[in-house]
């Protein structure tokens, strides 16, 4: 039985993939394919009616779709363009559906959780069109108001969504929400294998793993936290647009952590290098946003990456049970790592500092957080020069990639 009113979901997995080859909604994802893992994801949220667009490759699709609660509706026109294909998904709506999602296959990460939020803030605030955001970068997928489905339905001159989107620019809103699965989507083979890895990490926490087709949580061992490699991590920033200029930066401090990271080893048993490097690059993964450390911690928990999160979070404000920490931790590191680097230059934390505080003007409590932030770099760097017996300018790199 179709769900009267409510919230619907428009699945778009209609296209011939040309750039990456083959369908992309059968590609596998672990057990299951990225069609069957997005349609348990949407399953798992408060959507009531799901409808599946399909086209190409027609014959492989109907065995899948027929095992998940779907509606099916073929578009024969699926090479007319993808607006065919949302035409043909909101076509077949119920008249009555207070709001639907039109969601491209080719999104195969999107957590229930982000669904969810879209469909309260649409409760909430009234608006007929909302867009979910990260960091106030838009990504996938829109929600839709039930009051447009006839004006999108007769709608002229408009050969895609973006257009429609145009026409009703003054009913936008934007909806910001600390989750990466709505920016990543999956064009060429080297998409999916970078997708593939981050799906790993968002389905196996410690302690259980979750079938992706059925919902249902399955208990395994548990593996430990991993940590992204620096190409996925610079992917990451890219998705986010972080500048030139703060890439520079975050590979500066990387690089600065990790020399000490690796100058420490010998020293500090466990200390994981890696994971240092990872935060040094993901450290302003949110910059510019209020509270970015927070903001790149809860982004990089949703990925699944909650130990990498923690410690990208610690780099401004460093939590008192890592500050009194007797040996040096992977926060304490990218803490003073990130106050010994001046844009994409080794300065040092007298020199970081003097920079800082000359931006305070008369604000004081602001100049006494920052005598407070450059006291406890400088506890750190004794800490880390006393285990060391020498000093950081003799373990520190002269002159950072970012600065040649």
């Amino acid at each position: 039985m179709i769900p009267a009113g409510g919230i619907a979901v428009v699945v778009l997995a209609a296209g011939k993939s040309s750039r990456m080859g083959t369908a992309k909604p059968l590609l596998p994802f672990g057990s299951v394919t990225a069609i069957e893992r997005l349609i348990g994801s949407v399953a798992r949220s408060r959507v009531g009616d799901i409808i599946v667009v399909t086209g190409h490759d027609l014959d492989k699709m109907i065995p899948i779709l027929d095992g998940l609660p779907v509606r099916r509706i073929h578009n024969a026109r699926y090479e007319s363009g993808m607006f065919s294909s949302v035409f043909a998904g909101v076509a077949a709506l119920q008249d009555d559906v207070e709001a639907f999602l039109v969601l491209p296959a080719d999104y195969p990460l999107i957590r229930p959780e982000v669904l969810d939020r879209l469909i309260d803030a649409f409760r909430q605030d009234g608006r007929p069109i909302l867009h979910p955001a990260c960091c106030r970068v838009r990504g996938h997928p829109p929600l839709i108001s039930g009051g447009l489905r006839d004006s999108l339905l007769r709608a002229d001159d408009v050969t895609s969504l973006r257009d429609f989107f145009r026409q009703h620019s003054e009913d936008e809103v934007e909806v910001e929400m600390e989750d990466l699965t709505i920016l990543m989507d999956m064009d060429t083979e080297e998409d999916y294998r970078r997708l593939g890895r981050f799906a790993g990490l968002l389905d196996t926490p410690v302690g259980g793993t979750v079938d992706m087709a059925t919902g249902l949580a399955m208990q395994t061992s548990g593996t430990p936290d991993q940590v992204p490699s620096s190409e996925d991590a610079f992917y990451l920033l890219s998705l986010l647009e972080v500048p030139d200029t703060v890439v520079r930066h975050c590979r500066a401090v990387a690089e600065v952590g990790e020399a000490l990271a690796l100058a420490l080893q010998p020293h500090v048993s466990g200390l994981d290098v890696d994971l240092v490097r990872a935060a040094g690059l993901l450290h302003d993964m949110a910059k510019g946003m209020p509270k970015h450390a927070v903001v790149g911690q809860n982004i990089l928990k949703n990925l699944g990456l909650s130990r990498l999160g923690s410690v990208v979070g610690a780099h401004m404000f460093l939590p008192a049970e890592q500050a009194e920490a007797p040996l040096p931790t992977e926060e304490q590191l990218v803490y003073l790592a990130d106050k010994l680097v001046i844009e994409d230059e080794v300065a040092g934390v007298e020199a970081r500092a003097a920079r800082a505080l000359s931006r305070q003007g008369r604000d004081a409590a602001a100049i006494e957080g920052v005598k407070k932030r450059m006291g406890t770099a400088e506890m750190i760097r004794d800490k880390v020069e006393t285990i060391l017996k020498r000093p950081l300018e003799e373990v520190l790199p002269r002159e950072t990639r970012s600065s040649t």
